[in-house]
């Protein structure tokens, strides 16, 4: 829809579950290698500081500071970007989502929007497509740092419980900690938009939502405006990135322990984005006390 414009999605991402053939392979991996080349989509997945989700954890645990992280994230992006031929980049990546402080210091004429999802509804995506995910199969979890995990941080409320928690209750940890981490990080990005899920995909109102999303993205720092042209046709009703697996059902129908133990990770955060007011759900939660720490 922007003109000049070249967006993609996670270009860098090794995707491990494909690789080991729980679904089809990545079909955009050879492109990736030539692209970012063999080591960095290889052996550099498994140092801290040459992946963005390594790069943000070793921030969000203070191990660098600022500078370093903005150094870092231009050497793992430079080359890519720089030799495109169009003049505006767009990237969609949720690794990015503990660096929106240090994007202004790599891209100073940048724009950032956060989308940001219900809990529930991210968790039940999260694990009806990705069932490994921080479990015993989920190979980046025996990768040291590669993953964010209570323990690694002493201050979080959930430090001390993280050994005895399943793997539901640990995606549903994950979520809480990159809603946190975008919050705090973006305090200091002052060209930061956030819009919910549900109002771009699935509120009544999601036609206006978008447009809304590429005026403001369209309209740089420097006061640059691109030429962009909104077609809704090329966008809605086209599913992209569906679940495989049906093993979450609708939070409807989530059984009281799985409600308490969401709620208990992730209630207060979900007050905090102005989520979980149905009348349903209150009523369920009601009929779950809150495990005492």
């Amino acid at each position: 829809m922007i003109k000049d414009c070249h967006g993609v999605h996670e270009p860098d991402v090794l995707w491990f579950y494909r690789i080991t053939g729980l679904v089809k392979d990545d079909p955009l991996l050879l492109r990736k290698i030539r692209d970012f080349g063999f080591f960095n989509m290889t052996i550099g997945k498994l140092l801290p500081l040459r992946n963005l989700r390594g790069l943000s954890l070793a921030l969000q645990m203070g191990k660098i500071d600022t500078t370093t992280a903005a150094y870092h994230l231009y050497k793992i992006r430079w080359h890519y970007v720089l030799r495109l031929k169009e003049s505006i980049y767009a990237e969609c990546n949720s690794q990015l989502a503990g660096l929106l402080d240090i994007i202004p210091l790599v891209f100073p004429n940048s724009k950032t929007v956060c989308i940001i999802r219900d809990g529930r509804s991210w968790v039940r995506s999260f694990l009806n497509r990705v069932p490994t995910l921080m479990g015993k199969k989920d190979l980046m979890t025996y990768v040291p740092y590669s993953r964010p995990r209570a323990d690694l941080f002493p201050e979080d409320p959930f430090f001390r419980q993280w050994k005895n928690f399943s793997q539901f209750q640990r995606v549903c940890w994950l979520w809480r900690y990159r809603a946190s981490s975008v919050l705090k990080s973006s305090s200091l990005n002052s060209n930061v938009k956030f819009i919910k899920y549900e109002d771009l995909l699935e509120g009544t109102q999601q036609y206006e939502t978008m447009e809304e999303m590429l005026k403001y993205l369209s309209s740089f720092p420097d006061g640059f405006q691109a030429d962009y042209k909104f077609c809704k046709e090329n966008i809605f009703g086209k599913k992209i990135g569906q679940s495989q697996f049906s093993i979450i059902p609708h939070w409807k129908e989530w059984t009281p322990e799985r409600v308490k133990q969401f709620q208990d990770i992730c209630g207060e955060m979900q007050n905090r984005l102005d989520y979980g007011r149905e009348h349903q759900w209150l009523e369920m939660k009601a009929n779950c006390k809150p495990t005492e720490n």
